[in-house]
């Protein structure tokens, strides 16, 4: 399901990223923003590009190494209670 949303997330980008280019070209005064833009562009496009990488290689990306998932225990019953 992560992959399909990176998916999306690039897609999304990219038709939001020509709509700004085409706005800040036709404007002089924000022409200065797109080596901004441009930039932002392609480190947003390492990354997911990077994470759909590691998604295909070893599964999914753990988001939090350092913990481990607790194991959940099934409560005891109490002395002289039955459990039928």
């Amino acid at each position: 399901m992560f992959e399909y949303a990176l998916f999306a997330a690039i897609l999304l980008m990219t038709v939001s990223g020509a709509f700004l280019y085409q706005a800040i070209a036709h404007d002089p005064a924000l022409s200065v923003f797109t080596t901004y833009l441009i930039a932002a562009y392609v480190v947003f496009l390492a990354l997911a590009f990077g994470q759909l990488n590691a998604l295909r290689r070893g599964g999914a990306v753990p988001l939090d190494r350092g913990r481990r998932p607790r194991r959940l225990s099934m409560p005891k019953p109490a002395p002289g209670q039955d459990c039928s």
